[in-house]
């Protein structure tokens, strides 16, 4: 949790009820290490009590007024989808989205039956691993 995103969602005026609630509910999952917020399309519905399409609408038009990017995650080469990742530029105007996306999280080698992380990163907090320098911009 970001406060100083939040407070900054918080502050954004004229815009309707829903996108609202989705930017401070972004601004709250916000991860200031990683200049991102992710929380699936599920949690937003359940911590705002609007419906997916309604979160969805949302997530559109404030990526439409540049409030937020997104970012396409997947892991396994596509195999399992993850949850986008939301910036939020006018925040933090230096950040920039991933170089390539989608990310992979990690690779599978079959042949060995082993976890391949090559020049990937562990993501802090978490299980998953990246491109080393993609979050970089």
């Amino acid at each position: 949790m970001s406060t100083k995103a939040f407070r900054w969602a918080r502050e954004q005026t004229g815009l309707p009820g829903p996108q609202k609630f989705v930017l401070v509910m972004l601004g709250d999952y916000y991860n200031d290490e990683w200049s991102r917020a992710w929380p699936s399309l599920g949690r937003l519905a359940d911590d705002t009590g609007y419906g997916k399409s309604t979160v969805e609408r949302a997530l559109r038009a404030l990526r439409e007024e540049g409030l937020i990017e997104v970012e396409a995650w997947v892991m396994n080469e596509g195999a399992q989808q993850m949850p986008n990742r939301y910036l939020l530029p006018l925040f933090r105007p230096r950040v920039r989205a991933a170089a390539e996306q989608p990310v992979l999280a990690f690779s599978y080698s079959s042949e060995s039956g082993s976890m391949l992380y090559g020049d990937l990163v562990r993501v802090p907090g978490s299980n998953l691993c990246i491109e080393d320098g993609s979050l970089e911009g």
